[in-house]
Parts: C-alpha cells; structure tokens; sequence
C-alpha cells in the first residue's frame, strides 16, 4: 500500500515516499556537482596563483639582473660547464674624493669600478678585487615525459633537463638566489636550449655584437683587443643576451614554462 505522508497545515498538501526519494537524490546529485566544481575551481585557482608566483619571481629576477647590468662594465664570461656560466662584472660605486664629497668618478674623472659590499661601496683592484658574479647553480633533472611539458617546444617530450638557481654574489657578501630550483639550466649531457621555438639555441647568457680578437680568453671585449668595426664609430659594439626558462610543476605534476630574454648593450666595453 503507497503510504502518504500529510501535512496538517492548511494549503499545503504532503508528499509521497517516492517523491521524497527523489527529492532527496535530487539533492544529492546537485550538491555533488556543486562540490566536484567546488574542488575543480578551488584547484584551478590554487595553480593560478602557483604560476603567478613563478611569472613574478622570474620577472623581478630579470629586472634585478638588469638593473645590476645596465650601467656594468663586463670582465668576464666563463663557463664552468656546458651549462653553468659565470659572469663576472663590475659597477660604478659612489667613493669619497679629497675633501669628503662622494662622487662616482674619481679625482682624474675616470669611472670608480668595483662593487657595493654589506660594508658598503669598494673599488676594484689590483690584489683586492671588489667585483660581482652571477652564476647558477644546479638542483636537480626534469623530464618532459614526467612532467607532460614540450619544454624546448621541439614536438616530442624526449627530453630531460638540468634544473638549478639563478645567484649573484659580490666579493664580500653572501650568495642571492633568485627562481631558486626552477631555471632550466640546459639539456641533460647537453648544453643550451631552444626556449623560444626558432630552433636556435639560447645559452643563458651570450655575448653578440662585432667580431673581436679575444686575446685573453675572457669571454667579453676589453681595451685594447681589436675588433671589426662595422658601425664605422671607432667603438666596439655590444651586447649581453640574458636568456632566462623558468619551470614549475604544479601539484598533479603538470609542467608550465615561462621565458623571459633581455639583451643589455655594453656600452662600457670599449
């Protein structure tokens, strides 16, 4: 017998067993749903700000790196490794002339290089070198197989990588680590990477500009050194490309990449 279950108030009639059920699964299914996109939002937003995080911390490690080169006067380009380069510069810093007034050239006018340690700004010399490094050190591999990411964007996920740091250290001071563990360093028994698709490799620095006799084996042009001077200006001409693929996996280890390039002109390498 189909039992009804009556309300007593006047108007409002009672509702069946199976109208109940249904209801009932009515409302579980929707809020089931509701959870599920719940869940998927709460996660989609979570990553969200995951990549964030890493675009910003990639952008103001370009920017930090820049404003440190803008002015710089190159001294080297080393490479410890197919995929650790060292590059070793020097600043104008503001020191005393006779007198006590600051100023960033010295009393013959000629720029005052060297670097701003904790104990504050020092010159760069002979038997007490004041200079600033910026290197990276490696952390880690990844995939792309493991990570679902065409990171060199060549059509296939074959690859494997060295992950590591970005770092700036003066003379004196403690390291700086910029994109710790998440800067694509190179290809695994490799060296650079193509971070753009154009199928040309992008080290992570590189010096480009007139060709020059690079007598000491420096890396960068130095006074006196010759060079072709096809801009007809009786200077050498240019430029530090900085080259930097950040990576990240967020938690269901979906690999995300984020390319930055700058190219600082080297307008104090004569």
């Amino acid at each position: 017998m189909n039992k009804t279950f009556r309300n007593t108030t006047p108007g409002i009639r009672g509702y069946t067993v199976v109208e109940l059920l249904v209801s009932t699964g009515l409302i579980v299914t929707v809020a089931a749903m509701s959870a599920s996109i719940f869940i998927k939002t709460t996660n989609f937003y979570t990553e969200s700000i995951s990549r964030s995080n890493v675009m910003e911390s990639a952008k103001l490690a370009q920017e930090k790196v820049f404003d440190q080169l803008f002015a710089a006067k190159a001294v080297s380009l080393q490479w410890l490794s197919k995929n650790q380069p060292v590059l070793t510069f020097v600043v104008p810093v503001e020191l005393p002339l006779t007198g006590g007034q600051p100023s960033y050239l010295n009393s013959m006018g000629k720029v005052n290089w060297g670097a701003v340690e904790p104990a504050g700004a020092k010159l760069d010399a002979a038997g007490s070198p004041h200079r600033v490094t910026l290197t990276v050190v490696p952390t880690g591999t990844v995939s792309e197989k493991e990570s679902k990411l065409d990171i060199n964007q060549d059509g296939d996920r074959l690859d494997s990588y060295q992950i590591g740091s970005l770092v700036m250290r003066t003379s004196e001071s403690k390291d700086a680590i910029f994109l710790p563990g998440k800067v694509i360093l190179g290809q695994n028994g490799g060296g650079a990477v193509d971070i753009d698709g154009d199928r040309i490799l992008d080290p992570l620095f590189m010096v480009g500009g007139e060709p020059f006799t690079d007598t000491n084996k420096s890396g960068v042009h130095e006074e006196g050194e010759t060079f072709v001077d096809t801009s007809h200006n009786g200077r050498w001409d240019g430029a530090l490309a900085i080259n930097l693929l950040a990576f990240v996996r967020d938690k269901d280890g979906q690999g995300h990449r984020f390319a930055y390039r700058t190219r600082v002109k080297l307008v104090h390498n004569p």
